[in-house]
């Protein structure tokens, strides 16, 4: 690929690199062999920029093309994979219930997952989950749980965790503290991170989810 030692463009190298393959599309999400179509080595010691390659890559699946960029350390001994752009974020399936009466916990999390998809707004992520957890727990105390709206929405979410069934108190309590780790400077509760707290959210998703099929099995009966 191109290189400009020292961002010295006038003069330009073709230096041979060997990088790791990037494991699927960031447009299409398809694990593929792409093309190699060109690429730029790029660093500057006087200025401090680290070397660094930019690399236009052709997908044959969905024949887009993007950028991989690949930080290097070591000369050109090691390399990593740092982003790729520009990127889609797969779309967040839920069910028509959950969409119906938490339609804000459903875009919120889907900004969320965008975010943590781009390298550039990873750390903006754990603290929209954490938005979006408490929108789903008051929208299910205030929906489904019919508690008195005007109080749910200025309750804090601690008391309204004490408020849900006791099958839901320990996954949603787990997911409320890590929520807070990701909004604060210190983590409380190391070893954990944002996979968990996503995990955490599913899990209760799917809880709720059944709720709502059994409120509306009940309301058909009680009919």
């Amino acid at each position: 690929m191109h290189y400009n030692s020292n961002l010295n463009f006038e003069f330009d190298k073709i230096e041979p690199v060997t990088v790791e393959e990037v494991g699927a599309c960031p447009l299409c999400h398809k694990a593929t062999s792409p093309t190699f179509i060109n690429g730029y080595l790029i660093g500057s010691s006087e200025n401090a920029i680290p070397l660094t390659a930019y690399i236009i890559l052709y997908c044959p699946s969905c024949r887009e093309l993007y950028i991989a960029t690949y930080r290097f350390y070591n000369g050109l001994d090691q390399s990593i994979l740092i982003d790729c752009h520009p990127h889609n974020t797969l779309p967040v399936s839920f069910n028509d219930n959950l969409k119906l009466f938490s339609p804000e916990f459903v875009n919120i999390y889907a900004q969320a997952k965008s975010a943590e998809s781009s390298s550039d707004t990873k750390g903006l992520a754990g603290i929209g989950y954490r938005k979006a957890l408490e929108y789903l727990i008051k929208d299910y105390l205030i929906q489904i749980k019919k508690q008195d709206k005007k109080t749910i929405i200025q309750m804090d979410l601690g008391r309204c965790v004490n408020m849900l069934d006791a099958e839901l108190q320990n996954i949603e309590k787990a997911s409320v503290w890590l929520g807070n780790d990701e909004t604060h400077y210190y983590k409380k509760n190391d070893g954990y991170d944002l996979n968990d707290l996503k995990e955490f959210i599913d899990c209760l998703v799917a809880d709720i989810e059944r709720e709502c099929v059994r409120q509306k099995a009940k309301k058909l009966v009680n009919k």
